[in-house]
């Protein structure tokens, strides 16, 4: 199942999709989307991804990410 995004607005951290007319992503969902989006054609690693998110050091085998990015 594909969702469409209708807007992303990064300064007031939200995301919406045309789907369910609001907010589609929980929180931290959404700062990995916004990371994501604004370093978009660089190839970044879990530890980068998680610690910018989490501000935390990532452990390795960490499952957390993937289960947000499903």
């Amino acid at each position: 199942m594909s969702t469409v995004l209708a807007h992303i607005d990064l300064e007031a951290d939200q995301i919406f999709s045309k789907e369910t007319k609001g907010e589609m992503f929980c929180e931290k969902q959404f700062y990995i989307c916004k990371y994501l989006l604004l370093n978009a054609n660089q190839i970044l690693t879990n530890e980068q991804i998680y610690m910018k998110v989490w501000k935390e050091p990532f452990f390795e085998n960490d499952k957390v990410l993937a289960v947000h990015i499903r």
